[in-house]
């Protein structure tokens, strides 16, 4: 799998879980699928769940060349391509993030949003936006903190509801205390 190999040293924070407050340390199985219309990011709690068993799912499709974005995420596309010195192409929108409540506090999911940035950027040079950016889209509270939140801003650029990869690193750390490793399709 791409970009998910052996445990990188941890930079992600927590945020709900202060330093002080120890968490078990775990393991998660990491599968992420890009293509020109879309990109998965997928968190599973062992290396051959069933596809349908994640405990974690971020799935982003690419706007529509005729969908709109909201006037202040258009913007934020536009300034974030010239700040990385290319042409705006059309975002990848978040239209599902879930974690199951036993992970939050823990970073993963600023790593989810961390890695679909960086499969957004690898793809197509392109950002990935919130679904409030578009005509009729929601963004829940807690996907509001992860964009609001410092995590992201450690391998991506952040305007607005809108993000472009920045890192120089070919894989987005993993959180404190958590280890990433490839998911295994099983037969």
């Amino acid at each position: 799998m791409e970009g998910v190999g052996e445990p990188i040293a941890a930079s992600l924070q927590r945020r709900s879980n202060p330093p002080g407050n120890t968490l078990e340390p775990i393991t998660l199985y990491a599968l992420n699928r890009r293509d020109e219309s879309g990109l998965t990011v997928a968190l599973y709690a062992r290396p051959n769940d069933r596809y349908t068993d994640h405990v974690g799912l971020l799935r982003a499709q690419r706007l529509a060349d005729d969908e709109r974005l909201e006037s202040a995420c258009a913007r934020a596309v536009r300034s974030l391509a010239s700040a990385a010195g290319v042409k705006p192409a059309p975002p990848y929108v978040v239209l599902e993030s879930d974690l199951l409540d036993d992970f939050h506090g823990r970073g993963i999911g600023a790593w989810m949003y961390a890695e679909a940035v960086r499969l957004a950027w690898s793809q197509a040079r392109a950002a990935l936006i919130a679904d409030i950016c578009t005509v009729d889209g929601v963004t829940s509270l807690s996907a509001g903190r992860v964009w609001d939140g410092a995590a992201l801003r450690l391998v991506a650029h952040v305007e607005d509801r809108a993000a472009i990869w920045r890192s120089a690193r070919r894989a987005v750390p993993a959180p404190t205390e958590v280890r990433m490793r490839g998911y295994r399709m099983s037969s």
